[in-house]
């Protein structure tokens, strides 16, 4: 999947097209890697779903319906570890199976560690080079994280100065500090020595 990527053209009419295209992935030569917040990354997903299923995408329909709140977020992790904890019993050994209890979305939290493991492995197998941006950088240090990017890819910059960007920190509303303890115990188990290092500043 990390070689497929929308490209955008230019029409006529001077509006843009989108199209999935597969690249070869021999054409890769360096990659920008993006870390938010495993805690703040997950209720992002819960928003996005509930924006996505109240806009009735064909991709995203809930079974039960969710208040777009910390207690809506509850209800649906509580649903969703429901529905995998069987799957998940035969998935982890004991030792991770034990860590996933307590643990609200433990399948989301699974998932966010298992892209982070997997790009960093292929990555390192394609032997390119890697710049780790922190979401939050954008929010601290917009035109020097822009720089940064902009030096890396060996663009210069071009346009009109971006925006302020603007981040949500969900940690203290979403979670219990025993809820958060058993979530680092989780993540630490399940992560590589190169997700650990990028993600160790959330911990």
């Amino acid at each position: 999947e990390c070689n497929n990527a929308a490209r955008f053209t230019k029409k006529e009419d001077g509006s843009s097209a989108r199209e999935w295209v597969k690249y070869d992935p021999a054409v890769i030569k360096k990659a920008i890697h993006l870390v938010r917040d495993p805690f703040d990354n997950v209720v992002s997903r819960f928003h996005h779903e509930f924006n996505s299923n109240k806009q009735g995408s064909a991709h995203i329909k809930w079974e039960n319906e969710y208040e777009n709140n910390p207690s809506g977020f509850r209800k649906w992790c509580e649903d969703s570890d429901k529905k995998y904890r069987g799957e998940s019993r035969w998935v982890f050994n004991p030792t991770i199976f034990a860590a996933l209890d307590g643990v609200p979305c433990h399948n989301e939290f699974f998932r966010y560690i298992q892209w982070h493991n997997n790009a960093f492995a292929v990555t390192t197998n394609l032997k390119i080079p890697v710049l780790p941006i922190h979401y939050r950088e954008y929010s601290d240090d917009l035109s020097g994280t822009i720089d940064k990017i902009l030096d890396f890819v060996e663009l210069e910059r071009n346009g009109a100065p971006a925006p302020p960007f603007n981040i949500k920190v969900y940690t203290e509303e979403y979670y219990t500090k025993d809820e958060k303890d058993k979530i680092i115990t989780l993540l630490k188990y399940l992560a590589t020595t190169d997700t650990l290092e990028q993600i160790e500043r959330y911990l």
